[in-house]
């Protein structure tokens, strides 16, 4: 049954088409062609690229849609992957941080800490590898910035000490001064 009505159907067209009886609109073929021809876009569409793609490609003298392109593909920031493939210089060293004026205030809880361990003396140096009025060493006075105060703890303004004893302890926590921040109630 199938071959028989697509037999015919063939028949049907051949039969129209030399008669003329089947019009270009009728034409399934052309209709799908012309279909196909709508849909296909004659120049493919391109997002703009972001701004910060036209800064770097700017900064770098690239084409920005090649650019946005590489950074669709790598998930990389635009200027991590122009520096990664040499289109563009690292950006010159950061000045060194200006050291910043100690302003903490030496009270309650610092001044009761000294107290405890260093006897309230901000500059004792006893030859332990401890300094300071917070009996801080080497490390933890390097480490949180108290070289931009003096070269040790003990030599700093106990307003200095207090600044950097701040940061240790907000990256610490009252471990940096095991036994009298136990002492004192601290942890």
């Amino acid at each position: 049954m199938r071959t028989f009505k697509v037999a015919a159907f063939a028949a049907l067209l051949v039969h129209a088409s030399a008669t003329g009886a089947v019009a270009a609109q009728d034409d399934p073929a052309l209709k799908f062609a012309e279909a196909d021809r709508r849909d296909t876009p004659t120049e493919p569409t391109v997002d703009p690229p972001q701004p910060s793609v036209v800064a770097a490609a700017q900064d770098a003298g690239v084409d920005p849609i090649d650019l946005q392109g590489a950074v669709n593909s790598t998930g990389l920031d635009p200027r991590v992957y122009l520096r990664g493939v040499g289109q563009l210089d690292n950006p010159p060293p950061q000045p060194p941080p200006q050291p910043v004026l100690a302003t903490a205030s030496v009270s309650g809880v610092w001044t009761r800490l000294a107290q405890c361990e260093a006897s309230g003396n901000w500059h004792i140096n006893s030859g332990n590898g401890y300094y300071g009025g917070l009996q801080e060493d080497m490390t933890f006075w390097s480490r949180y910035g108290g070289k931009a105060y003096a070269a040790r703890p003990d030599l700093a303004s106990p307003d200095a000490q207090v600044v950097v004893a701040q940061r240790g302890l907000a990256a610490q926590g009252w471990g940096a001064w095991p036994r009298c921040s136990r002492i004192l109630g601290l942890r």
